[in-house]
């Protein structure tokens, strides 16, 4: 059977036995986590600049994390379709850009993403305000009538 690669963990936890409920069951509680510095080995590098921190703060809100380096792959941090739906969506609020999200999964670091946002910048087509149905726009009427 082959796992695509989204499915492949990227960090094993070795365990003499598992934890237990009283029921039998495995108490996921009660699990050691992976050792988050360890990601893929290596080093930390935090965000340079204004997008990078914005990007890393979008990130770190998203996956519920403290800290994440620009190199660090979204989907090794725990990500997935769903969480990276919701990044794209905020990425795309806060930066003015209008991205797909393939565009986005194709860049799963902040290194990669914040390029791709500095050349994108200012790209948002502007759309009209939303009014409610039947409503008529408004005029603005000049001063002297």
């Amino acid at each position: 059977m082959k796992l695509p690669l989204y499915m492949v963990p990227a960090q094993f936890v070795l365990l003499q036995e598992f934890p237990l409920t009283p029921n039998g069951k495995i108490d996921v509680r009660r699990l050691p986590a992976p050792d988050s510095a360890a990601s893929a080995g290596r080093g930390y590098i935090a965000p340079r600049n204004a997008d990078e921190q914005s990007l890393a703060t979008i990130w770190q809100e998203v996956l519920l994390l403290k800290q994440l380096g620009i190199d660090d792959d979204f989907f090794e941090l725990g990500g997935d379709s769903l969480s990276a739906t919701r990044a794209f969506a905020r990425t795309n609020q806060a930066f003015g850009t209008d991205l797909t999200l393939r565009e986005m999964l194709d860049r799963p670091t902040i290194r990669a993403l914040s390029e791709l946002v500095a050349s994108s910048k200012g790209t948002a087509p502007v759309r009209p305000p939303i009014r409610p149905r039947g409503a008529r726009p408004q005029t603005v009427k000049s001063a002297g009538e």
